[in-house]
């Protein structure tokens, strides 16, 4: 019971690969101290350049150093000066010749490191330690991330007895190992005592075999994965990717500041209530707010029952912000953050659409999938379906 590991540990040589790769020989003690020297001064040495991991690769007469961070224009500095006078600090440390390569994340909101740094900061700044970690976690949702969860632990607000709270937003599961969990610790350091901050975050499940590089997943949007089962299965990595797309790019430049209303809901669908693309579908018979979690629940659901076989659409999408104040903000005018984003949903409006499968296979994916909706359902099937 309660046997705790590092979700980084657990994974490595599974979907996750080491972050110093070299022969040990006789000096592993010595190059193993060097390597935690290396580390400790270069997050000293670039405090201000938001550096995550640091990868270090050795051959006989050379150490390759790999920087991943989210701001690589305060290390390379103007024409390369800054990049040339850390490496030869670092040659210094290691009596060899070293070569750095710098690796740009490009977001940073997904880094484990760089979230619970960042909540730290603000905790040393003096700002509510729930109001950095609520939006530290909106922001890691709002970036697609799978599940967000934050520990923090110390002497909070400057109590007596020290305490932990955690916040949790999606889902963690760090049993499943194909699950893409990063986590890391950090400490803000604050006039009352330490307090330590913990971040896991679920990028999303890797399938099939993955390189077990470091920087694996990092320069490109999305993990390494392998082609998983079933037929239709390029057609639905596409629509997961444009939908993800749409999702990404719903915050734009004309509504990011935009004051939304609540809106009305009255009458049936005037669009979207005829089957489009499946043989099979499901509309909805009240109308309501269906949330992006609840739409992803009813697709997982479905999927699962299906094994992977066919082709599954979602025919509605969350585009509409639902704002909430967050905690201890005074009452006054203005709207407060958006806290997640729905689907507005008439009677009659079509939810999801199935082909390429058994009638009673479609069935029985579709109550599945109903049953994580909060609106009473119908069962479609399409005029040219021969049985």
């Amino acid at each position: 019971m309660g046997q705790k590991t590092n979700p980084i540990g657990n994974r490595l040589g599974i979907i996750r690969g080491w972050e110093s790769n070299w022969y040990g020989g006789n000096d592993y003690g010595d190059k193993l101290a060097e390597d935690d020297k290396i580390r400790k001064y270069v997050h000293a040495r670039l405090s201000k350049a938001s550096v995550s991991r640091v990868i270090i690769e050795r051959t006989l007469k050379l150490v390759t150093v790999t920087i991943t961070t989210a701001r690589p224009g305060i290390i390379i500095g103007k024409g390369g000066q800054e990049v040339d006078k850390l490496k030869e600090e670092l040659k210094k440390i290691t009596g060899k010749e070293v070569q750095i390569n710098i690796h740009e994340i490009k977001r940073p909101e997904l880094d484990a490191y760089l979230v619970g740094a960042s909540v730290a900061r603000q905790i040393e700044n003096r700002i509510s330690y729930r109001r950095a970690i609520k939006m530290a976690i909106a922001a890691g949702m709002r970036m697609n991330a799978e599940g967000i969860k934050i520990q923090i632990s110390g002497r909070l607000n400057g109590a007596e007895m020290a305490r932990s709270e955690s916040y949790k937003d999606g889902r963690i599961p760090l049993s499943t190992f194909r699950a893409d969990i990063d986590y890391a610790l950090v400490e803000a350091h604050t006039t009352y005592g330490r307090l330590g901050v913990k971040v896991w975050i679920m990028k999303g499940e890797v399938y099939g075999k993955r390189e077990l590089s470091p920087l694996v997943g990092l320069s490109k949007k999305g993990g390494k994965g392998g082609s998983g089962r079933g037929g239709n299965n390029k057609s639905r990595r596409n629509n997961r990717k444009n939908f993800l797309k749409r999702k990404e790019n719903v915050t734009t430049e004309e509504n990011k500041y935009r004051k939304m209303q609540k809106g009305r809901m009255k009458g049936n669908a005037g669009r979207g209530n005829q089957l489009s693309y499946g043989t099979f579908g499901i509309k909805s018979l009240d109308s309501n707010f269906l949330t992006a979690r609840q739409i992803e629940a009813a697709r997982i659901a479905a999927t699962r029952y299906m094994k992977r076989e066919g082709a599954l659409w979602i025919m509605i999408f969350p585009d509409k912000p639902i704002t909430k104040k967050p905690l201890e903000v005074r009452m006054g005018k203005g709207k407060g953050a958006v806290e997640y984003w729905a689907a507005v949903v008439k009677p009659g409006r079509v939810l999801f659409e199935i082909a390429g499968v058994p009638l009673e296979v479609a069935k029985e994916a579709l109550r599945l999938a109903a049953q994580k909706l909060p609106v009473k359902t119908k069962f479609l099937i399409s005029r040219d379906y021969q049985a």
